[in-house]
């Protein structure tokens, strides 16, 4: 099975001598780090790595633990398509790249068994006199744009979208108080829960937070039965808690049977401001999120 070639817009460098630095020294740093399972040292090698979305930090990161069961290697080459046409993307969404990209970091993995393989651009930059993978963040006309839309108003803008495929679904749902009634407390209860295993850096509490997903990603063995040693289980922890919420407040909301709509005001792992809408379901009595693609995110180093 071949992977889909992923583009992560992310990763800065140590400091070292200007006029020792080189794209190639770049590499093995970035390559050390993944050997070393330091993903620290990877996220330093990140241009502003604070601007980052709990996402972009969690795809970051989780190289390290893609390459604990694969052969990974990186190279230097010259700005690759893919990586050209995710910074075109970023451009039209309102982000911007920290820094002029002059070439890619190219990181190719083989998985040990021959199952598959994988492939990742680093756009790169000289930053300060040392080499850096370019990074991203908000312009400064998003940013404020960002910060000016009030949590009720994303909420709106969601609800106008429908929701379980009903545009009228809000005029059907009944309005929640502050702490979202039922679902809200549901929530709430599971949120706090994973910010103290987080926290905690509590893996097996971590997986039971974040209930049969939590398992299945965290827990002690994998999907075919076999188990997981605890260091590639903490590794994965450090990454995913990234884009885990793990701190929030309900503002109020709104409930159709067994979908809730949430008005949210949060911090993920990474430490970013999160505000907006979430879509809860309750399947076999339990209440978890089925959407928070909807929810604005506010970088902390901003």
């Amino acid at each position: 099975m071949t992977r889909i070639a992923r583009v992560v817009p992310v990763l800065a460098l140590l400091a070292v001598p200007a006029s020792a630095d080189t794209p190639a020294d770049l590499a093995k740093r970035i390559q050390k780090a993944i050997a070393a399972k330091n993903m620290d040292a990877l996220a330093a090698e990140v241009d502003q790595f604070a601007t980052l979305t709990g996402m972009e930090q969690f795809a970051l990161l989780d190289i390290v633990v893609d390459c604990q069961t694969a052969a990974c290697t990186t190279s230097v080459g010259p700005l690759s398509e893919k990586a050209t046409e995710r910074i075109k993307a970023q451009a039209d969404e309102g982000v911007e790249a920290t820094a002029k990209p002059e070439g890619s970091i190219e990181l190719a993995m083989k998985e040990a068994d021959g199952t598959g393989s994988m492939s990742g651009h680093f756009p790169y930059a000289k930053v300060g006199g040392a080499y850096r993978i370019v990074g991203s963040r908000p312009t400064a006309a998003q940013l404020a744009k960002l910060k000016a839309t009030t949590p009720q108003a994303a909420t709106d803008a969601r609800l106008a979208k429908g929701i379980d495929d009903d545009p009228a679904w809000k005029t059907k749902a009944k309005a929640l108080p502050a702490g979202g009634g039922e679902p809200g407390q549901a929530w709430l209860a599971s949120v706090q829960a994973l910010g103290a295993a987080v926290a905690a850096k509590d893996v097996d509490a971590a997986a039971k937070a974040r209930g049969s997903w939590g398992q299945m990603v965290l827990g002690a063995t994998d999907y075919s039965g076999k188990p997981r040693p605890l260091a590639e289980r903490q590794l994965k922890l450090r990454s995913q808690s990234a884009r885990f919420i793990v701190a929030a407040k309900v503002l109020g909301g709104y409930q159709l049977g067994d979908t809730a709509v949430l008005t949210i005001e949060g911090t993920n792992g990474a430490g970013n401001a999160l505000k907006g809408p979430i879509v809860l379901s309750k399947r076999d009595g339990t209440w978890d999120i089925a959407d928070h693609f909807s929810l604005i995110e506010i970088p902390k180093g901003l």
